[in-house]
């Protein structure tokens, strides 16, 4: 067994300080100053240099299939083929300076030579390429990696040359390569590690010489300079026809089968995880406009479930041992987290609860599959299609609420965010400043309540919790799905027009980040305050302003009328067997299994709610101190039937969606006047938004994106009737969709109503309901003038009349 699989195995106590990505050799020197280049697993990128700067401004002749796209369509311009086909060949979303931050070491090299063949090379004149398009030259790849290296003087990379292209020939000669090989070597001055280096030569020994980087080359070993590793000599990086062949499982298949030539040792180990669609169905697809539309969407999930393959495989063969893994859209792939966790090198990063290994009290479990909606429902695409959508959604992964119940202390040997407790949490919450900073918003420094005396690393601000880097990526996933879902399919235009995309949030940090995250993710750059203004994007919770989301908060309707029903649902909660006998139980089982003394029976859900509240954010990050009475064989919160967890968390949340079930049950009268009173103006809201953009009404965007709480999502579902889906508290990054689709067959628009992935009947029996039915169902909530006049008076109607135009308009 090799060393580096052993220590994988790690225990805890040896677990280093926290490390960064850019700088993880450095920080990790002590362990890993004595290990060779073969014993390492370098974070790896494929095709690097093809990131968001590829275009064809410049083209490799060789290598550019305009011409093999015309046997398919002939009346399609050159200039509108590269804008259809350039995301088929972007493999990154980092550049290479922004790789090497991200802590990436093997980079995958694909040029195309713009010098005379049988001459010196000028590396200005070479350029990363793929497919004829090219990006940055050569030369400044080489001078970011070399600047990179002079700052961190215990770093290393290798760099693998083995996709080289020539733009004047289909082939590319011996004394070409030798010529730029040998260019290649001489920006580095010929400080490089030698193939007896990469067995014999410790990395502190490398470093003593100022040797840190490994240069392989195709080519014939005799003609290349001896500083340069002939990659026939020393490079197993290998491919089959099943990773371009377009079959996602075949490429899985092949991919575990040459894994196991890792178990050979005596090569550079290079695991290509990076499949292609089949080119000729590429150039079909985009021929007749088909899905999808981009390679980060075709290969998105084969790239999700990158990790879990790897360690299946290795568990089976724990004699495997990989150098550098080489894949792309490092999102979705994290090469940087398999790496270290395959060199038992567990920084606190590494230790988060791996998406595909989470459940659904932790996380929308539409988010943790990857699929938008269930298959089962699925419809045909050229006969529906997309004309509006609204997705109201939970935020992303925080860390704890206050709990003035516990006395911030959830149970005893807790861990807090500071580093001495708990350097997961001190790296989740560290964003580079104690002054968080969003698009919209500064936070100021505070502190974290838990960690007292110390600051702790994460913060609160008025009670509210921060996001974390863990959220940070779930966000990123649904963000990525959200792209698919509404810019692939051409609802907006690919450039997030801000007249088409309206976005709303909270005005507290993790929302904010929720959103900028999931925007960057669907367009790729972050919002700017001059396109969503603060007061028109943030809720401020104050008098409602026209102009401003006032609408997306809960009992905005507020005054005598709605106390009095909330007072009768109260006094009927506080009389119930239920409340006296089942909640006060299990408030009795939590306390118990917590170490919390007993709470009086008025604050019996307050401590359920303080409880579940710890446990998500603490199991479901991947802190290792919540109770055992509360988590499953895994280490998650207990899902199970019957379980301490379960029925705490449906207690609780029964007592917050306990008005609607209550009125529903006794008084169809009272539930509408409830429901219309306390969130049926958000509905008001919704109808006049989606069917503003189905008429073409221009100030109606075309998708709305609100970042809100699960007290935002639970009040529309009971008021659908849809209460059984939010028996438990709705996880983090919960999504109510409601889309508006036109039937091309029946001439008329549907609306599509979906919760965390599955399509609702909030039309009895139909899962498309007709948009005229829809609309008079939620009209029956929508509160009257004279109930409310704030709707009426502080949110400005799209038909640009007064109610009665509107209704007319509906």
């Amino acid at each position: 067994m090799s060393r580096v699989w052993m220590l994988w195995w790690l225990p805890p106590f040896l677990t280093p300080l926290v490390a960064t990505q850019e700088t993880w050799m450095t920080d990790h020197w002590r362990q890993i100053q004595d290990w060779t280049m073969m014993e390492l697993t370098l974070p790896g990128s494929h095709n690097s240099g093809n990131h968001r700067g590829l275009s064809g401004a410049l083209t490799c002749a060789s290598d550019y299939k305009y011409v093999d796209y015309l046997k398919f369509d002939t009346n399609k311009s050159q200039t509108d083929f590269d804008a259809e086909f350039l995301p088929w060949n972007v493999n990154h979303d980092l550049s290479i300076a922004e790789q090497l931050q991200a802590g990436t070491r093997y980079f995958h090299l694909k040029v195309c030579n713009f010098n005379d063949p049988d001459s010196a090379v000028d590396l200005r004149r070479v350029f990363n390429q793929h497919r004829g398009y090219t990006s940055e030259s050569l030369a400044v790849t080489l001078a970011t990696m070399r600047n990179f290296l002079q700052n961190h003087p215990n770093e290393f990379i290798a760099l693998g040359f083995n996709n080289l292209n020539q733009n004047s020939s289909l082939q590319v000669s011996d004394v070409e390569i030798r010529f730029l090989s040998s260019a290649v070597a001489e920006a580095f001055g010929n400080k490089l590690i030698v193939g007896a280096d990469l067995h014999q030569s410790t990395l502190k020994e490398l470093a003593a010489r100022n040797c840190r980087v490994a240069i392989f080359f195709e080519g014939n070993p005799e003609t290349l300079g001896t500083d340069i590793l002939p990659s026939q000599v020393y490079l197993s990086e290998n491919w089959d026809s099943s990773m371009s062949s377009g079959n996602l499982t075949a490429a899985e298949d092949w991919l575990r089968k040459d894994l196991q030539q890792a178990t050979r040792h005596d090569k550079f180990y290079v695991m290509q995880a990076n499949p292609n669609d089949d080119l000729d169905r590429m150039l079909e697809r985009i021929s007749v406009g088909g899905q999808p539309r981009s390679l980060k969407t075709w290969e998105w999930t084969f790239l999700r479930g990158l990790r879990d393959l790897v360690e299946q495989t290795m568990a089976e063969n724990p004699n495997i041992h990989i150098n550098a893994v080489s894949t792309d859209f490092f999102g979705a792939s994290q090469p940087y987290d398999l790496a270290m966790r395959l060199m038992g090198l567990h920084i606190p990063r590494t230790m988060e609860v791996p998406t595909s290994h989470t459940m659904s009290a932790c996380l929308n479990p539409a988010v943790i599959s990857g699929e938008f909606s269930d298959s089962n429902t699925a419809f045909d695409d050229d006969r529906y299609v997309l004309s509006a959508a609204h997705v109201m959604q939970r935020h992303t992964d925080r860390w704890i609420y206050g709990h003035s119940l516990i006395d911030n202390v959830c149970w005893p040997g807790q861990k807090n965010s500071s580093h001495d407790s708990s350097a997961l949490m001190a790296s989740e919450c560290d964003f580079g400043t104690r002054n968080l900073q969003t698009v919209w918003n500064v936070f100021p420094e505070s502190f974290d309540p838990y960690a007292a005396p110390e600051k702790g690393g994460c913060q609160l601000w008025n009670g509210n919790p921060q996001g974390d880097h863990q959220g940070e990526l779930h966000a990123t996933l649904l963000g990525e799905m959200l792209r698919v879902r509404y810019v692939e399919s051409g609802l907006l235009a690919s450039t997030c027009q801000v007249d088409e995309l309206l976005l709303q949030s909270d005005n507290v940090h993790k929302n904010q980040l929720t959103l900028q995250t999931e925007y960057h993710a669907m367009c790729g750059r972050l919002p700017t305050e001059q396109d969503y203004p603060r007061n028109a994007t943030l809720v401020q919770h104050r008098s409602p302003v026209k102009g401003e989301p006032w609408y997306l908060d809960t009992k905005m309707c507020a005054g005598a009328r709605l106390d009095e029903l909330q007072s009768e649902a109260d006094a009927a909660l506080l009389a119930s067997t239920w409340w006296q006998n089942q909640v006060q139980s299990v408030a009795k089982e939590i306390a118990t299994a917590t170490g919390n003394l007993q709470p009086q029976s008025s604050d019996a859900a307050h401590l359920l709610d303080s409880i579940v509240d710890c446990a998500v954010v603490h199991a479901c990050t991947g802190l290792d101190d919540t109770p055992t009475a509360l988590l499953d064989s895994t280490g998650l919160p207990d899902g199970s039937s019957d379980s301490l967890f379960l029925r705490a968390n449906r207690n609780e949340t029964a007592t917050r969606t306990w008005p609607l079930d209550y009125f529903r049950a006794t008084s169809t009268t009272k539930f509408k006047e409830y429901s219309s009173l306390y969130y049926g103006y958000f509905f008001a809201v919704l109808r006049d938004r989606l069917l503003a953009a189905v008429a073409g009404e221009t100030l109606a965007p075309k998708l709305t994106i609100s970042v809100m709480s699960d007290g935002n999502i639970s009040p529309q579902l009971a008021t659908y009737g849809l209460g059984s889906l939010i028996a438990e508290r709705p996880p983090y990054l919960s999504a109510l969709i409601h889309e508006v689709l036109f039937d091309s067959e029946k001439k008329e628009h549907v609306v599509r109503v979906i919760y965390n992935g599955k399509v609702q009947e909030v039309c009895r029996g139909l899962l498309l309901c007709p948009l005229s039915q829809w609309a008079e169902l939620v009209a029956e909530i929508v509160p009257s003038p004279e109930a409310c006049p704030t709707l009426y008076e502080n949110y400005e109607f799209l038909s640009r009349g007064d109610n009665e135009k509107w209704e007319r308009f509906v």
